[in-house]
């Protein structure tokens, strides 16, 4: 079931990866190349959720896709026609029936023919420059369960859904985040009354029916040339440190995931203490993307540890402890603050980067007293 609907997402990538060669190598000049695009075991995972269950079954490790894709690329837009076959091998799930009693399931997963569909030119993808399509594929699977344990007692069972589960899969995708990223489905199906064989096939019908069957059961699919995993991670160097706070900087790498949760931890030992959000979201690319986050209160002459830490659905990622030292009362420039002017000496914001010419930068350090800590109720600092 979900099989299919990766494989048309690994067509895609894959189809990026090829197209976007012949489209950077051309700039501006108009052309038409027409390709044949392998396939040769891409990652497929991705999951159904039975609204019912409100559990999701998750595709094991192992599952893949081969097939190939024709395509017509210019300048301005992709199309073409895909086909091709996933392999899901048998595997177990854990749900819990009626959310409670939980039950261990085997899961077989059985195309129905070929994934076939059409790439045709699209509109609305962020890169203008690269050239962008839609991916239209009708994908079948029938489901198994095979096997049912509840208390650790596993039933053998010869169960299938009464026809096959139907996927009407598409995505709008320029070259671009075809390679980067690959293609990623998502919507609701409709799962069919469930059917079984034996003595008591009639009965665990039923309540498989009961449990799993109807509309509006929702799905993620996607394709890619690597397995997900969690981020990568690298803590950088820390900027534009004074007395009392420094900008903490990091890269972290989604690996095409969406990154849930990106943060620096400090303080004044490796046990940290601290924490401060990024600033901004890497995002679900697969290029390092440069966070930052601010660490203010600190205290003056003081030796702080930092680390970045990043997370996805597939885990948590923390980077190397590096260190930095807070100024002095006595090192100057004492308080302050970066300044935009005409004539500077810094070429950036935090005024940590200076113009390889004399005043030809665009900011400037203005220097001034050191602030005054004043007693209330509600205050941030303690001392």
């Amino acid at each position: 079931m979900f099989r299919r609907a990766p494989r048309i997402a690994a067509l895609a990538v894959t189809l990026g990866v090829v197209g976007a060669l012949p489209f950077t190598s051309t700039a501006a000049a108009a052309f038409s190349v027409e390709l044949s695009v392998p396939f040769r075991n891409w990652v497929v995972t991705g999951s159904l959720t039975p609204k019912k269950l409100n559990e999701p079954v998750v595709l094991p490790k192992g599952s893949t896709f081969n097939g190939v894709a024709h395509l017509r690329e210019t300048s301005t837009e992709v199309s073409g026609a895909v086909a091709g076959k996933i392999f899901v091998p048998p595997f177990k799930t854990s749900l819990k029936l009626a959310g409670l009693v939980p039950t261990t399931v085997g899961v077989t997963f059985t195309e129905v023919g070929e994934s076939e569909g059409t790439i045709v030119p699209g509109s609305g993808c962020p890169e203008t420059m690269s050239p962008c399509g839609t991916l239209n594929v009708t994908s079948k699977a029938d489901v198994g369960i095979t096997e049912t344990g509840l208390l650790g007692v596993e039933v053998p069972t010869e169960c299938e859904t009464s026809e096959p589960i139907v996927f009407h899969l598409s995505d709008t995708l320029s070259v671009l985040e075809m390679q980067r990223t690959g293609p990623r489905f998502s919507g609701t199906v409709t799962i069919p009354s469930v059917q079984c064989g034996g003595l008591s096939g009639l009965a665990v019908g039923l309540l498989l029916t009961e449990l799993m069957s109807g509309p509006e059961n929702p799905y993620k699919l996607h394709i890619s040339l690597v397995e997900p995993a969690a981020p990568e991670v690298v803590t950088g160097t820390a900027t534009a440190v004074s007395q009392i706070s420094g900008t903490l900087n990091a890269t972290v790498n989604p690996l095409t995931e969406p990154v849930t949760s990106c943060e620096l931890e400090y303080g004044t030992s490796t046990s940290y203490g601290a924490s401060v959000p990024c600033a901004s979201s890497p995002g679900e690319g697969d290029e390092p993307a440069a966070v930052s986050a601010q660490a203010t209160g600190l205290s003056e002459g003081t030796t702080y540890h930092y680390r970045i830490l990043a997370t996805n659905t597939l885990g948590t990622s923390y980077g190397a402890d590096q260190t930095f030292a807070t100024l002095s009362s006595s090192v100057a420039p004492e308080y302050g603050r970066c300044v935009e002017q005409k004539k500077g000496e810094y070429t950036n914001a935090s005024c940590t980067e200076k113009s390889a010419k004399a005043n030809k930068g665009a900011y400037e350090w203005a220097p001034g007293p050191a602030p005054t800590c004043v007693a209330q109720k509600k205050g941030e600092y303690t001392n």
